[in-house]
């Protein structure tokens, strides 16, 4: 088998709003670049997009314009410093029209030429290879952002990839990349720039884990890109202890199979009006922050809901299967308290459904859980339907 890989910018040629936070953030520019990163292993596209999500949209736009017999797999890497429009907010998403704003399809249309173009140059450079695979737990660097004592699933993983020209690595880790808070109005990868600096691949490509309820809010010093590179040196320098003990790996063998489950959304509510009114009620008197995001999440709710949206959604999930190692790509924010056994998930993977989150999750009302456009257990119901096809297969 062969790779090739490739990047190209993705920075808008017009400036464009930042996304991620609730409100408006004009850009006032670039700290540094927007990447669309693409890794070619044999007849399999893998693209990562500095991006905060990709809208379905932009996967078919993509995936009927690759060369025959090709297949593709498209991957957010969650930046909260990229520009909006790049979801579709009136449908499904229209309660985080506040988030992400309208699409905006000239854009997503510069980065499909960028990807594209991306794409044509991994081909031109696909090359035998050597391959490499490790996995870890990363301690220190992000923590459950709410409730930072909490036990959470912090594997990283990564697939090094050596030719006579280059090295690329396909990493993995779950985490809300986000050091930069709302008060920045600069483009960045955000905690991958951070990496980008530290690296000595030629090539890196992200795809974010089960990340919905993790971030680096309890253990970012500040919110900086001084920050950014000191958290990225720290992570980099445990990734070459890493890398040390990584295990070869002969490929011979890549499969991809996509599947479609129908997941219910939630139900029409009408008592959003007295739940946000009482929350506000909380919070001006305690001040607890808690309360304020539970706050952002009902309000997102109530708008997602007062649109009439359908009762079920399809989701799309890909199983790829390269020789031994199984990867399962997710197409929201999923909870760290959701695996497969001997399984990779990776998130925010060809479209973007908002969050899946656990019923502990929904008891407990947290921002997830009202930011969900799944009804309570569907997640679950989700997960077990992945198991099964995977034992069928």
């Amino acid at each position: 088998m062969r790779i090739g890989s490739a990047v190209n910018s993705i920075v808008p040629n017009e400036l464009l709003p930042l996304s991620g936070y609730m409100g408006h953030r004009p850009a006032l520019g670039s700290h540094d670049s927007l990447n669309a990163t693409v890794v070619i292993i044999e007849n399999h596209v893998f693209v990562s997009l500095d991006l905060v999500g990709i809208d379905e949209y932009l996967y078919r736009y993509i995936k009927c314009r690759l060369p025959d017999g090709y297949s593709i797999s498209i991957f957010a890497t969650h930046t909260h410093a990229g520009p909006i429009g790049t979801l579709d907010t009136s449908s499904v998403l229209h309660g985080m029209q506040n988030v992400f704003q309208d699409i905006n399809h000239t854009y997503l249309e510069f980065v499909a030429v960028q990807v594209l173009d991306a794409i044509n140059k991994s081909l031109a450079s696909m090359e035998p290879f050597e391959a490499s695979f490790a996995e870890s737990s990363i301690e220190n660097l992000w923590t459950h952002r709410i409730h930072p004592q909490k036990t959470i699933n912090n594997a990283l993983w990564f697939i090094e990839f050596k030719t006579f020209s280059k090295t690329t690595m396909m990493l993995s880790f779950p985490c809300h990349p986000t050091v930069l808070n709302n008060q920045n109005q600069h483009y960045s990868k955000d905690l991958l720039y951070g990496l980008d600096l530290a690296k000595d691949v030629d090539v890196l490509m992200f795809m974010n884990g089960p990340s919905a309820d993790i971030s680096t809010r309890f253990t970012r010093q500040e919110s900086s890109y001084a920050e950014i590179e000191r958290m990225g040196l720290i992570l980099w320098q445990q990734i070459g202890k890493l890398r040390d003990t990584a295990t070869p790996v002969r490929v011979e063998h890549l499969e991809v199979t996509d599947c479609y489950y129908d997941l219910k959304t939630k139900p029409t509510s009408t008592n959003h009006d007295r739940q946000i009114e009482q929350l506000q009620l909380a919070y001006e008197h305690t001040k607890n922050p808690h309360l304020l995001t539970q706050l952002d999440g009902l309000i997102l709710e109530r708008s997602f809901l007062s649109s009439n949206p359908p009762s079920t959604i399809s989701v799309h999930f890909q199983i790829i299967n390269l020789e031994n190692i199984r990867i399962v790509t997710i197409p929201a924010e999923l909870s760290h308290a959701f695996t497969l056994a001997n399984t990779k998930l990776v998130t925010l993977a060809n479209g973007y459904l908002s969050y899946f989150t656990t019923c502990e999750s929904f008891d407990q009302n947290t921002y997830e859980s009202y930011a969900s456009v799944i009804d309570h257990g569907e997640a679950e119901r989700m997960i077990h339907f992945l198991k099964k096809t995977m034992e069928a297969h």
